[in-house]
């Protein structure tokens, strides 16, 4: 009897293959770079400081490194700014009038290391465009008109203004709260009031009151001028006193520069 041949069963599941990688051969080694340089040197003669804006041309170990218009800090001198390289060991410097340089005129002695520096900020104030009456006096009345003459004329640029006034009572006599209105009025190029810059006021009830009322100050606003925008400050109030004054005896306007 012949036997019966019997089948090879094939696994299941089959087994994931695993590839390996082998790494070949390590190759030559490269070229080694070029070496880079310090961004910084040393005098190598004296030199005098100038005056602030002037120039002098330094010696120095290399100005490789430096560039044209860049600022650099000399030890025992400050900062100045590069205006040229006449040669690869020279560099023509500006002297600037930042905080913390010595004065002109000083001796730097080689040798003094020169390294890059920053910038400083400009920290110079804007002059500010006053206007400042104090004295004179003028009464509030039901018409809005100028007070004390007060005039300043801007130029074309963002101004931050202030105001503040005094009011003072004359032997006033008021049987009733009176509103008062106080602006700020652009005259020369509109004219119309300046936005926000408003003060409403109201008076008590008092009997011959003489002294100060009320001292005071406009919100701060921000405004933008036309060349020859002229502000004043007006004033006015319902109803005068039944008896008296109510008088404006001193007001201020301040127009700050921002840009």
């Amino acid at each position: 009897m012949n036997a019966m041949s019997v089948p090879i069963q094939c696994c299941n599941p089959c087994p994931t293959s695993e590839t390996v990688n082998i790494p070949g051969p390590e190759g030559a080694a490269g070229d080694p770079g070029a070496a880079g340089i310090n961004a910084f040197t040393l005098t190598t003669a004296d030199f005098n400081v100038p005056n602030i804006g002037g120039s002098v041309t330094i010696q120095v170990g290399t100005s490789a490194w430096a560039t044209v218009g860049q600022n650099v800090f000399i030890e025992g001198a400050g900062t100045f700014k590069i205006t040229s390289k006449p040669g690869a060991a020279s560099m023509t410097v500006q002297y600037l009038d930042y905080g913390g340089n010595t004065h002109a005129g000083e001796t730097i002695a080689a040798p003094a290391q020169v390294s890059p520096a920053g910038t400083q900020p400009d920290s110079t104030l804007l002059p500010a465009i006053t206007n400042y009456h104090v004295g004179g006096s003028q009464a509030l009345t039901n018409s809005s008109v100028q007070l004390l003459s007060s005039s300043i004329t801007l130029a074309a640029k963002t101004y931050l203004i202030l105001a503040t006034f005094r009011l003072d009572y004359d032997v006033a006599t008021f049987a009733s709260p009176e509103n008062i209105a106080l602006k700020l009025r652009e005259t020369t190029n509109g004219p119309a009031d300046i936005a926000n810059a408003l003060v409403g006021l109201e008076t008590p009830v008092v009997t011959t009151k003489t002294g100060t009322f009320i001292e005071g100050a406009f919100p701060a606003v921000t405004y933008q001028a036309a060349a020859g925008d002229t502000i004043q400050m007006f004033g006015t109030i319902d109803v005068a006193p039944y008896a008296g004054s109510l008088k404006v005896v001193e007001l201020s306007i301040v127009a700050i520069p921002l840009f």
